[in-house]
């Protein structure tokens, strides 16, 4: 994307303070909020969890925020949507397998300029559970927003149901 053809806004005072620190502890997870959520349901279908996921990546410009370095100065723009396929995980019942992948999940950082500032999983325990992680960065999202207002808006077309909201 050059920068004649983005609109590019400035950061919110929150905003920079996050960048800032980010700047300060780089290649670190500190502005990093990740969640899971399981979902108890033998009826739970992963690709149309993937699709409710995608439906809030599209119709959430703030999902698709982006940063840039301009001149020395942090700028944001919106990514234009394209469906992102869902990394998904089937452990068959062994939780050590997802505790695993779960601290290497929490362990990587987020490479700020130009890319997604947000990841999802959705990993298949057994046959009557699911989790989905969301794991966003701080400069986007304060991912509870996220959880509540995106995915309970499409849990209808997902068919899931989910513990704990």
């Amino acid at each position: 994307m050059t920068t004649s053809e983005t609109e590019y806004y400035p950061l919110t005072h929150q905003q920079k303070e996050i960048w800032y620190t980010e700047k300060v502890y780089q290649g670190t997870t500190i502005g990093t909020i990740l969640s899971t959520m399981w979902l108890n349901d033998t009826n739970a279908d992963s690709k149309l969890l993937e699709k409710a996921i995608n439906i809030c990546l599209e119709k959430n410009d703030a999902c698709r925020l982006r940063i840039a370095e301009i001149e020395g100065e942090p700028k944001q723009y919106v990514a234009k949507y394209c469906y992102q396929e869902i990394d998904y995980y089937d452990f068959n019942g062994n939780l050590e397998d997802y505790r695993i992948l779960l601290k290497k999940i929490k362990s990587e950082p987020f490479s700020i300029i130009d890319s997604n500032l947000y990841y999802f999983a959705i990993i298949k325990i057994n046959n009557s559970e699911m989790v989905y992680i969301n794991k966003g960065h701080h400069l986007i999202s304060d991912n509870w927003s996220m959880i509540t207002k995106n995915i309970n808006k499409h849990r209808d077309l997902s068919k899931i149901k989910i513990s704990g909201i």
